[in-house]
């Protein structure tokens, strides 16, 4: 599941991480095809500068911040609809909670696509299709 924290931010909840090759199995494309080329650079807009929320957390700030939550609305500025929308999701201790910048993969027009009423729907659709265990 994609959140949008604003334009440019995002949580990303999943349940287990990906990588670019299960990325790009999961949207069906032809190795060295242009659309695996488009793929691979959808997955850099979402995993190149995303960092791992709950693992940031209790490394490094579950001191300062008594919550997840706490830590959320001051450490990231995140609203209150998102944080209830991520506390609502029924499986957060199964799922991983990254936050990103679409822009910190280096592709504005890319991330912009990202961030678009489509390009949303399309990106949770490969990510709904990456497998629940890894691949071999």
């Amino acid at each position: 599941m994609i959140i949008k924290a604003s334009d440019d931010r995002f949580f990303l909840l999943l349940p287990r991480l990906c990588s670019e090759v299960e990325f790009l199995d999961a949207a069906k494309v032809r190795s060295g095809s242009p659309a695996a080329e488009l793929a691979s650079r959808l997955y850099c807009c979402l995993f190149k500068s995303s960092v791992d929320v709950v693992r940031e957390y209790n490394k490094y700030y579950r001191e300062e911040y008594t919550t997840l939550w706490k830590f959320l609305f001051w450490h990231h500025s995140a609203r209150i609809d998102i944080i209830d929308r991520i506390r609502n999701t029924n499986s957060l201790s199964r799922t991983h909670l990254l936050y990103g910048d679409v822009y910190g993969g280096g592709d504005d027009i890319v991330a912009q696509y990202i961030m678009s009423e489509e390009g949303l729907k399309v990106t949770e659709r490969i990510l709904r299709k990456v497998p629940k265990e890894p691949t071999k």
